[in-house]
């Protein structure tokens, strides 16, 4: 490869899903009616509204007394200089109340994603990593409100995808269940709502490796067949496009017969 086509392939493009896709110029794929983003913004405030009682919950613990309002480092042995030189974003608990509180398109102050609410919330303990260690009395806070944080969001991230914007129902909180609901519930939560969508562009025959115009296309994981990385997947938008290529027994031997079939034409 040259230096160019090496600058071309790592550039990050995000007005496409698939830049790799976009080059196939595939014809299949143009009657694909992607209407996630939709869906996605009637869906939000339900989400925020979760969001934001598992926020209130998180406040109310006895380690986040230190993360309510912003950190005054000189009460916990740092100066405000030395602070701002390590914490280039500084956030706490009670900005991320005012912003999940803000309604979306409010002058772009609102969250429009869950994940930008998660991210706020784990640069909180990011944060105070950056400037006290382990041992001291806000470090170890932040630790210990941190692992709940993991435990409760990993509950939380189903639930929030499962939920439709036509269906009150679906969006059902997890802070009154009972204890025995609470032991099953992380077993079942990777079922929740992990049904396989349809729109997407099925794979055609057995196809060559390098012939990815006829692998199966897929602008969501939650079109993809294999249902563990479906779960897996839930509520993270790491991955823009999928492509799929199964390779079964049944379908090398259709395509050792279609070949069959052509020599003997």
């Amino acid at each position: 490869l040259s230096t160019k086509d090496l600058r071309n392939l790592f550039k990050l493009r995000q007005d496409t899903p698939s830049d790799t896709h976009d080059k196939l110029r595939c014809d299949r794929c143009k009657i694909i009616a992607d209407n996630a983003e939709m869906e996605a913004i009637k869906v939000l405030p339900k989400q925020l509204a979760a969001c934001r009682d598992l926020l209130d919950r998180m406040m109310k613990e006895e380690d986040a007394a230190s993360f309510l309002t912003p950190i005054k480092p000189e009460e916990h042995g740092v100066s405000s200089t030395d602070y701002d030189k390590k914490v280039r974003q500084p956030i706490d608990f009670g900005t991320i109340r005012s912003k999940i509180d803000t309604p979306v398109g409010s002058n772009n102050a609102g969250y429009k994603s869950t994940a930008a609410f998660s991210k706020d919330v784990n640069r909180v303990f990011a944060n105070v990593v950056k400037v006290w260690s382990p041992g001291q009395e806000i470090a170890d806070a932040a630790r210990r409100l941190q692992s709940w944080w993991v435990d409760e969001w990993t509950l939380l991230v189903p639930v929030l995808m499962s939920m439709k914007s036509e269906n009150d129902q679906c969006g059902a909180h997890i802070e009154n269940i009972d204890d025995k609901e609470n032991d099953n519930l992380q077993t079942n939560v990777a079922l929740v709502n992990n049904e396989r969508g349809e729109d997407y562009q099925e794979q055609i025959g057995m196809p060559d490796e390098e012939n990815m115009r006829s692998w199966s296309h897929h602008y969501s994981t939650d079109t993809c067949d294999d249902p563990v990385f479906r779960a897996a997947m839930r509520g993270y938008d790491n991955v823009s496009f999928v492509f799929g290529l199964e390779v079964t027994w049944s379908l090398i031997q259709q395509r050792q017969e279609e070949e069959e079939e052509r020599e003997a034409m």
